[in-house]
């Protein structure tokens, strides 16, 4: 193939494959359902459920409510892992080719960062996977590790 890199564009590349969590990206004022479909057209309530599931999230949703349970800005009625692995959900729920995790598990207790591992090696293999991380216990689910 005849590719030429100065037709190839990297930021419409990026918005359509690329997902990154960062230690500075928020929730919104919103419902779980749009905090984690946030950004995208197509809403599929089960595919966000399944996450919420594996990230084991669905004891914060309100029996009445369910997905359409509320979160306030910046996700202050819940804890920092609360929040982080709802961010996760978001940025899994993009179907992404490549997922950048910056501190993934900064917040989170030693049980939670297990199941984090755990989550992460369920989409081994369907993503490239990039950890950016101080901590050594997220190593465990890495192919490569680059020291710098």
């Amino acid at each position: 193939n005849n590719f030429e890199y100065k037709y190839f564009n990297i930021k419409k590349w990026m918005q359509k494959n690329c997902a990154i969590l960062r230690k500075e990206s928020n929730l919104v004022s919103g419902t779980f359902l749009e905090n984690v479909a946030f950004l995208e057209n197509k809403i599929n309530e089960e595919e966000i459920l399944e996450l919420l599931k594996i990230l084991d999230l669905t004891d914060l949703l309100d029996k009445n409510l369910f997905l359409k349970t509320n979160i306030l800005l910046k996700g202050n009625n819940l804890s920092a892992g609360q929040q982080q692995r709802i961010l996760l959900a978001r940025a899994l729920y993009k179907k992404p080719k490549l997922l950048i995790l910056d501190e993934p598990t900064s917040h989170l207790d030693k049980i939670t960062q297990e199941k984090f591992n755990e989550v992460i090696n369920l989409y081994k293999g369907k993503m490239t996977i990039i950890i950016v991380t101080h901590r050594d216990e997220i190593l465990k689910v890495s192919d490569k590790i680059i020291k710098l």
